[in-house]
């Protein structure tokens, strides 16, 4: 059986490297991606703020998720973490 995962890519965007005032450092030769020749400036994913990091990474998650599944399976979970009552046997 095979198991086909989505990937998804993130990338820094020019408005956030603006909006969130980024580092930006050159790139290095052999990691440009020509265009038209130009050496375009990087940034780190990492640069981004954990916050505005972990928001972009939720709302990918998010995307893939069925949340009436995930509700009943949170209801399955409740209710195997709840305790049988205790039987009392009388001698």
């Amino acid at each position: 059986m095979e198991l086909i995962l989505p990937l998804n890519v993130f990338a820094v965007t020019p408005a956030q490297i603006e909006d969130l005032n980024l580092p930006q450092e050159r790139s290095k030769p052999q990691d440009l991606v020509p265009r038209n020749g130009e050496n375009h400036p990087s940034v780190e994913l990492d640069a981004l703020p954990v916050p505005v990091l972990r928001t972009l990474v939720e709302r990918s998650i998010k995307k893939h998720i069925d949340f009436v599944e995930w509700e009943r399976m949170l209801q399955v979970e409740a209710a195997e973490r709840t305790p049988w009552p205790v039987l009392q046997i009388w001698c």
